[in-house]
């Protein structure tokens, strides 16, 4: 009872700190949106971001909330510019990704970019929307051509209940050869769901949730340039990493 509690308490200051990081990141970023737009501006917000991300996640493995395991992501050897492709197993997954990847930007929802506590740093940051098409893979392009990792969820939207991964959209190989940067895969793994599709922030998820979060592979420039299938690439390595036979 007392161990739940404390799970009730921590889980409820977190989103107090997520929300606070959020407002305090968007009256910064209002009086400094009146400037022109630059790639320096940009950099210095993926900075902050990627910043409060650490801390909001420093603060779920501290309070024990959820514990990490990260395989082959050491942070001075991850390789930019690339496009990081992960599947999408829950809420959580591009904090945890975000705080890790060096400058990075981010493939987001619409409703990101229209909310009113994220939506105007993650613009000045860089970020593109789903659905921009074309232009959203010109600017994603255009990061990387700038130097950034570029983190892209091919399934689209959070993995549905009873899959082991939705059928992935093909924007991220296109990104990748117009930025011409290779594709480093990210295999996710929960123990148990964090905010998975159809979760909302209540009822208390499962305390401790562990992750494993691991560099599973890359595809060369030179395979993107032959024509190599990389969704079914993907579908592949994602099978075998989340198959219920592999621990988490």
């Amino acid at each position: 009872m007392i161990v739940r509690a404390w799970y009730f308490l921590a889980y409820a200051c977190s989103w107090l700190l997520f929300a606070a990081g959020a407002v305090a990141l968007t009256l910064v970023c209002i009086p400094w949106s009146l400037f022109p737009a630059s790639h320096r501006r940009a950099r210095h917000v993926r900075a902050v971001i990627r910043g409060l991300f650490r801390i909001w996640v420093a603060w779920l493995e501290g309070t024990g909330l959820v514990r990490i395991n990260w395989d082959n992501f050491a942070g001075d050897a991850l390789p930019r510019p690339a496009v990081y492709v992960a599947n999408h197993p829950g809420l959580l997954d591009a904090t945890f990704l975000l705080a890790r990847l060096p400058d990075a930007v981010c493939l987001v929802k619409p409703a990101v970019l229209r909310n009113p506590l994220l939506g105007l740093s993650a613009r000045m940051a860089g970020y593109a929307s789903t659905e921009g098409g074309v232009d959203s893979i010109r600017e994603m392009a255009q990061r990387l051509n700038q130097g950034c990792a570029v983190l892209i969820f091919p399934e689209g939207t959070r993995t549905r209940s009873g899959r082991t991964l939705n059928a992935l959209k093909p924007g991220f190989s296109l990104v990748a050869r117009r930025g011409r940067c290779h594709v480093e895969i990210v295999t996710l793994r929960g123990e148990h769901d964090l905010l998975a599709h159809g979760q909302g922030v209540w009822p208390l998820p499962h305390f401790p949730n562990r992750w494993r979060i691991k560099r599973a592979g890359q595809v060369g420039t030179d395979e993107l340039d032959a024509g190599m299938d990389v969704r079914q690439r993907l579908e592949e390595v994602w099978a075998q990493d989340l198959s219920p036979s592999v621990c988490a």
